[in-house]
């Protein structure tokens, strides 16, 4: 008899619905923000945005090589890294901008020496005029 009362009184208690007070809705509700903020501020040091932006272009370049498929996967995971450590893009295209200088001014028909000796003349009549 005695185990017949629990267990109606554990379906009665189980159905019904308990609305939590406005006090305890707010309360949760700024616990979940400060979680929240806790873990974007987490995700943009650079400690944990460069190993993850390196396996993400790791799998990337191991679905291009491996499955050949879903190239666009991989493809998009490695957008995604470049965009993930951001600053290591920046880098990437100075480097790259400095390189392609460097190849157009051994393009030009004239000697590097030359090229730096003009722009160190050029410059310092510029100063000199100012």
């Amino acid at each position: 008899m005695c185990l017949c009362v629990v267990y109606i009184y554990k379906c009665w208690a189980t159905r019904q619905v308990r609305e939590p007070s406005p006090e305890v809705k707010a309360a949760a509700a700024a616990r979940e923000q400060e979680e929240l903020r806790k873990a974007h501020e987490f995700e943009s040091k650079w400690y944990f945005r460069y190993p993850m932006a390196a396996l993400m272009a790791g799998g990337g370049i191991y679905l291009i090589v491996e499955n050949e498929r879903i190239w666009w996967l991989g493809a998009l995971l490695c957008i995604v890294a470049l965009f993930q450590a951001w600053e290591m893009l920046l880098l990437g295209l100075l480097a790259g901008a400095i390189y392609l200088v460097f190849k157009g001014i051994a393009a030009l028909p004239i000697s590097v020496a030359i090229v730096v000796g003009a722009l160190i003349i050029a410059s310092a009549l510029a100063r000199r005029r100012s």
